[in-house]
């Protein structure tokens, strides 16, 4: 059964009790430094507040004190699985601080409906972006809002909280050189994208130090299709490989779907290792073996690194390490 509201006590009334003015008891509750009064007269109007059960209103405190203790997310793709736990971990860090979240998704145009009006009017006390263009930024540091990227890289901002894509990248090459495979390639995001680019370059990079023969990559959109496309286009063109890296759980599922279309198997004539570790990818056809990423982990750290800007730190880009294990499912195996 519900429960029956309760009235709000007013801070008329509080006043009143404590046989002050409705401002002198704004002021001694919102401890603003700008009214001196005798203990005895701040002692009474606690009391009065305690015994009316007062609480301040959110947004009357906020503009007492200049702070909303609200942070504002705006992410790119809710439909990517990524931002679910990025959001999932920055909640519960926000939480833990008596912050609240306000999540804001890009239209394609990439702008964030509403944002603009937030940042002009001051109604937030800081933003984490996971994707941003050069403007946005150049707004965000005009306004002298505390900010940071998460899961992006904003050059020289010195405000980035990112995984070492690169590190996870070496991660699962040398587990495909472990299990046999000398032929790699890698389907990942648009090179635009700094993730995309970091697990490029750690790809590249470990096959160059093991010594592989020429290692392969294709970029397309971050789906199914985009990763139906990218593995279309490294098939044709000629060397089959052994092994497909990929850089998320939706471009895994069309990499497999290309590759059973081609009339491949999946692990005995080509393995395929993801990225990142959900839930989905134990119910892919075959189940998807796959990298275990601290995404929660780095929500959590975007909320840290912004509340130390609010306490007055100053910004430092944070990476975080990336655990050397994965969870072998039945899509790679030994090259035959």
């Amino acid at each position: 059964m519900q429960r029956p509201m309760t009235r709000r006590a007013t801070l008329a009334e509080v006043a009143a009790k404590a046989g002050v003015t409705k401002s002198v008891a704004s002021r001694v509750i919102n401890n603003r430094e700008t009214i001196t009064v005798r203990p005895e007269t701040r002692e009474r109007i606690i009391a009065a507040a305690q015994e009316l059960g007062y609480r301040p209103h959110a947004m009357a405190r906020a503009l007492a004190v200049s702070e909303t203790r609200l942070i504002t997310m705006l992410m790119p793709d809710l439909s990517n699985p990524v931002y679910d736990r990025i959001l999932q971990g920055a909640l519960s860090a926000a939480s833990q601080h008596d912050y609240i979240l306000m999540l804001l998704e890009a239209e394609e145009s990439g702008d964030y409906p509403g944002f603009a009006t937030l940042l002009h009017d001051g109604r937030t006390d800081g933003v984490i972006v996971g994707a941003c263009d050069e403007d946005l930024a150049k707004d965000l540091l005009a306004w002298r809002i505390p900010h940071v990227f998460v899961n992006r890289q904003m050059p020289d901002s010195k405000r980035n909280v990112t995984i070492d894509n690169e590190a996870a990248s070496a991660i699962a090459v040398r587990h495909l050189v472990e299990l046999g495979h000398q032929w790699l390639v890698h389907v990942d995001g648009h090179l635009s994208i700094s993730t995309a680019r970091s697990r490029d370059l750690g790809f590249a990079r470990t096959c160059r130090e093991l010594g592989l023969p020429d290692p392969r990559s294709a970029h397309a959109d971050f789906t199914e299709a985009g990763g139906a496309e990218a593995m279309a286009e490294l098939l044709a063109s000629g060397q089959r490989p052994t092994a497909v890296y990929v850089g998320n759980i939706r471009q895994a599922t069309g990499v497999l779907s290309a590759l059973q279309r081609a009339g491949l198997r999946i692990p005995e004539d080509v393995s395929v290792l993801c990225a990142d570790d959900l839930p989905g990818a134990s119910f892919t056809i075959p189940p998807l073996t796959a990298l275990q990423l601290p995404f929660r982990e780095l929500g959590a750290a975007a909320i840290t690194a912004l509340l130390e800007q609010l306490h007055g730190g100053e910004p430092t880009d944070i990476v975080l390490d990336v655990p050397d294990s994965l969870t072998e499912r039945g899509s790679t195996a030994h090259a035959s």
